[in-house]
């Protein structure tokens, strides 16, 4: 990006091909060297991941906790459990900052449709959104999600985030 000690940490959300979900900031690094100094064909470094975070085999139900592109990982499970397979249920819970953040519902509705066992809701934390669901993704953990103790949450968005979730 013009210096090399500028990084950001950012998740596939397809594989082998790498395609990344990136929210548009008008002043983020990424999003503005990619909207305003990128040219097509110009190359990128990219470096391996910094820890894991990868579709365990699925041996009891799961929720998912996503926040803002924390989206990408799970995308990227689901496209593997609809060529896997999983008989355990998997629900999503989608949460967004404001209304122009939710992105790409259409593909969990097409897992919802590909896959039986996957359900999922979005929310928008925005109070004036036009969202139906306002608040954030904890408001919607429902006693059955958790199927009697018996299920595994992942969470996935910025650091802060998804470790004030999986203490809530």
């Amino acid at each position: 990006m013009g210096r090399s000690d500028l990084t950001r940490s950012v998740r596939p959300l397809t594989l082998p091909r790498f395609r990344f979900l990136i929210r548009n900031t008008p002043n983020g690094l990424l999003p503005t060297y990619l909207r305003d100094k990128a040219e097509v064909g110009a190359p990128l470094e990219f470096t391996g991941p910094l820890g894991s975070f990868y579709l365990r085999e699925i041996r009891r139900p799961s929720l998912f906790l996503a926040g803002g592109t924390g989206l990408a990982p799970f995308l990227a499970m689901l496209e593997m459990v609809s060529h896997t397979g999983s008989k355990q249920p998997i629900h999503l819970i989608y949460g967004v900052t404001n209304d122009p953040d939710l992105v790409l519902v259409e593909r969990l509705e097409t897992f919802a449709h590909r896959l039986p066992s996957f359900s999922f809701a979005c929310c928008v934390a925005d109070e004036k959104s036009t969202h139906p669901n306002k608040g954030y993704v904890t408001r919607y953990i429902e006693p059955g999600h958790m199927h009697g103790g018996m299920w595994t949450l992942t969470c996935a968005g910025r650091h802060q985030w998804s470790t004030r979730c999986a203490t809530t």
